[in-house]
């Protein structure tokens, strides 16, 4: 039998459509809103000036931090805030992620521990982390993203006080927002005859199950991380702390 849902819960499924459908064209958006020296060589992602090495920074020579408690400025209220639905017994969901699960909850999702990072200055180079949860990304990146898309989807562009993106203000300020640590590896080939170097890239229009039960049999494990995350841009698979990864049906 179909669920009953409340007028909130049907719009914030509306936004969330098409926030899935269209991300990339509102993240480019978005990105636009920010001074040009924060996007990475002409680039819609945002990075701060510490985290844009001149060069490449070997591994070993990263100072490593680990401190246990978060600063509480950066984690999410666990309070009903703006844009949050409204459940038939009249009461709001506490974050975005218990609005996740309850309404559009993907094939696996796990509020599993992860690693948030705290400090980033690749320029020294260090980084500094604390101890986090999945679900705190989702409810400060994922809720900004659908706030962005509610006003978009509106007509409007606008910043309430109390809205995730006014929270947040600058999205490259670490004690702002919980960050979760990922691993991107590029694999180059190189030609010694020609002197060229060249890399793979897969099409994400293709089945995403097909090309996932076949990858192992044709690449080293850091060009399936590659291919993965190509898959997940394109919203075919979905990644999950550690790199576990799960198709989305």
């Amino acid at each position: 039998m179909r669920r009953a849902l409340t007028a909130s819960q049907a719009d914030w499924l509306r936004v969330r459509s098409y926030l899935q459908e269209h991300r990339h064209a509102l993240a480019v958006d978005a990105a636009g809103a920010y001074p040009a020296e924060r996007r990475m060589a002409g680039t819609p992602l945002l990075a701060a000036p510490e985290w844009q090495p001149a060069e490449p920074v070997p591994l070993h020579d990263i100072e490593l931090e680990f401190v246990p408690s978060a600063d509480p400025r950066g984690t999410p209220p666990r309070t009903p805030g703006p844009g949050l639905p409204e459940r038939p017994d009249g009461t709001s969901y506490r974050s975005y992620s218990d609005a996740l699960r309850d309404l559009a909850a993907p094939a696996v999702f796990e509020n599993r521990p992860t690693y948030r990072l705290t400090e980033a200055d690749l320029t020294k180079p260090r980084l500094a982390f604390t101890r986090g949860r999945y679900f705190d990304g989702v409810d400060t990146g994922e809720a900004a993203a659908h706030e962005y898309a509610a006003t978009r989807l509106a007509g409007r562009d606008e910043h309430r006080a109390a809205a995730p993106r006014a929270r947040i203000a600058d999205p490259c300020d670490l004690s702002r927002r919980p960050a979760n640590l990922a691993i991107t590896t590029l694999t180059l080939r190189f030609d010694a005859a020609t002197g060229r170097a060249s890399f793979a890239m897969y099409n994400t229009r293709d089945e995403a199950d097909a090309l996932i039960e076949g990858l192992e049999a044709e690449l080293g494990s850091a060009e399936i991380f590659t291919a993965l995350f190509e898959l997940e841009l394109g919203g075919r698979v979905k990644q999950l702390p550690g790199k576990n990864y799960v198709r989305c049906f």
